[in-house]
């Protein structure tokens, strides 16, 4: 998705916000099990952008958990990926609260 298509404004996070990721979709914060760890490059109101190692189940449209910073994990969806190289990915994600 082109950045003049986007239609939620964007912010940068704190520096050095870190994420952590569930690959699988659990119901409520007590069965949280991260993960995969995430660098989180931008933020929005419904969702965010990370960047992390290659993982199998983060694939477009899997449905997962996410932990932002020091906030309770919530379940979000996989809207796009990018190859950065061969191990590494930019993710963008939609909060599905």
């Amino acid at each position: 998705m082109d950045k003049a298509e986007r239609r939620k404004l964007r912010f940068p996070p704190d520096s050095g916000t870190i994420a952590w990721i569930d690959p699988v979709e659990r119901p409520g914060p007590d069965g949280f099990m991260p993960r995969i760890p995430a660098l989180v490059i931008d933020e929005s109101r419904d969702g965010c952008g990370v960047t992390i190692l290659y993982h199998p189940l983060v694939t477009e449209g899997a449905r997962l958990m996410i932990q932002v910073g020091e906030l309770l994990p919530v379940p979000c969806e996989v809207r796009w990926i990018k190859d950065l190289d061969e191990d590494v990915l930019k993710v963008g994600l939609r909060y599905l609260t």
